[in-house]
């Protein structure tokens, strides 16, 4: 019996150890060729699209920009014919020009 049971405990040492071979061999090709290549890709779209939000972000507040300064422009000359109208107007009063 001791002969057995030392040649089953040799036989389940060994399955064991092929088993947990064959499992690491498994896993690290799943790593290698599986969860390697789409961490890669995962990172690879993630710096993408924070480039594409950034030049976008970018565009946005250049248009902004460039549309608040052209009204401010607007307004600026309005301002100044408002302004070159009032003192015309006022002038014609003082000196007595004025039609109005």
């Amino acid at each position: 019996v001791a002969p057995i049971n030392s040649a089953k405990a040799s036989v389940t040492s060994a399955v064991d150890s092929s088993v947990k071979s064959a499992t690491d061999s498994v896993s690290n090709a799943v790593d290698a060729n599986i969860v390697s290549p789409i961490n890669t890709a995962r990172d690879n779209m993630a710096g993408a699209i924070d480039s594409s939000i950034s030049g976008a972000k970018s565009s946005v507040l250049n248009a902004v920009d460039a549309g608040v300064n052209s009204a401010m422009s607007t307004v600026d000359g309005a301002m100044k014919d408002v302004t070159k109208s009032v003192s015309d107007g006022v002038k014609g009063v003082v000196d007595g020009t004025s039609t109005q």
